[in-house]
């Protein structure tokens, strides 16, 4: 399983525990922003047959003791397509270029949840 690691989340941790917000509100703010990174990955995703784009799940996961979300692909398939392989090298990175390119639209909804509670 490959994964990307999203740089930034120490600073929004500890802002997080300095406000004093509910694990429950980080959960549900965190919750909604990985069914978004689910979404960009399956539109990311190469779609020859389907499965990969369809392979994308999420799950709690903590992260050094903070809450967090793991966003994961069921398909082996994700390994080759994400590093490549010796006769695939098209989407080399596709997974890690769709959740840069959103990075950004990450944290607004993560701040926009946090502190106007929506």
């Amino acid at each position: 399983m490959s994964s990307t690691i999203v740089e930034g989340f120490d600073e929004i941790y500890a802002d997080l525990d300095d406000m004093n917000i509910s694990d429950f509100k980080k959960r549900r703010v965190l919750n909604d922003v990985a069914d978004d990174a689910v979404k960009v990955a399956s539109q990311a995703s190469y779609k020859r047959t389907g499965r990969l784009s369809k392979s994308w799940k999420k799950r709690p996961k903590r992260v050094d003791g903070n809450i967090g979300v793991q966003v994961y692909s069921k398909s082996y398939h994700d390994i080759y397509n994400e590093l490549g392989s010796s006769k695939n090298k098209k989407h080399v990175g596709f997974f890690s270029r769709a959740i840069n390119e959103n990075t950004d639209k990450f944290f607004k909804k993560i701040e926009k949840g946090v502190l106007n509670g929506k």
